[in-house]
């Protein structure tokens, strides 16, 4: 199903198991092209964004996660935890 967020997002997952972080958020934008509310692949971009060095942005997406689920708050704080403890990944 070309709006099922689910393959990319699973190929996003896969590329950055395998550390390939620029793969990983072109995946994960587009499963959140698809479902704008798919909070694992926002989180996944932010996560991808902090290992390209791009941690403003990646914070940025860590805020919106929290605020648009906040139930799933164990999720993002480890998100937003390995991006304020590692601020400079390059």
């Amino acid at each position: 199903d070309a709006a099922d967020p689910s393959g990319p997002y699973q190929l996003g997952v896969l590329e950055a198991y395998q550390n390939r972080p620029a793969e990983a958020l072109g995946w994960f934008q587009e499963a959140l092209r698809r479902n704008r509310g798919h909070l694992q692949a926002a989180l996944g971009c932010g996560l991808a964004l902090h290992d390209l060095g791009r941690a403003a942005e990646a914070r940025t997406l860590f805020d919106a996660a929290l605020r648009s689920a906040p139930r799933c708050l164990e999720a993002a704080a480890d998100a937003a935890w390995r991006a304020a403890t590692n601020p400079d990944p390059v």
